[in-house]
């Protein structure tokens, strides 16, 4: 019995290895929960910095690049807005549209995952049909810039500028 207690003890060179260890690990793991909650800190500070970059504002369409008709240029005044109230309903008007002249909905913004980049998600009814777009977004100046799907080979980045 005696032996098989002794065979537990640690000598000071033991005690030392096993004691430097934990203390890494206690460290690593203090230093990995301070970057997480930092992180998430910021990221709710940049979702609630482009909710109130929409929050009350109105836009209209300005340039379409890329995509299958290629580069267009729209004059101001042209009727084609995107207007968001409050904190979680928008107006989209498309006055050359037979389809559905005007959506409106609610919105959310999260965070996408390429940094200044957000998912703006809209949900809104289209002749009698519920619709949700999921658009990638990003604030460049006084602009809002719709940035194509990936993949998405045909489909533009659009441009609107604040009114």
């Amino acid at each position: 019995m005696i032996k098989a207690l002794q065979c537990y003890k640690l000598n000071a060179s033991q005690y030392l290895q096993t004691h430097t260890y934990t203390m890494r690990y206690l460290i690593f793991c203090f230093a990995l929960s301070f970057a997480v909650v930092a992180c998430k800190k910021e990221t709710t500070t940049n979702q609630m910095v482009a909710t109130q970059n929409l929050k009350n504002t109105k836009w209209e369409l300005r340039k379409s690049e890329g995509g299958i008709a290629g580069n267009l240029n729209y004059q101001p005044g042209n009727g084609q807005t995107i207007e968001f109230f409050g904190v979680d309903s928008f107006k989209a008007v498309y006055p050359i549209s037979s389809i559905s002249p005007a959506d409106c909905g609610t919105y959310t913004v999260s965070n996408a995952v390429q940094s200044g980049d957000f998912n703006l998600t809209l949900k809104y009814f289209r002749n009698g049909y519920a619709m949700t777009d999921n658009d990638s977004i990003r604030f460049v100046n006084n602009q809002l810039v719709f940035l194509p799907h990936l993949g998405w080979a045909d489909e533009p980045t659009i441009y609107y500028d604040r009114l």
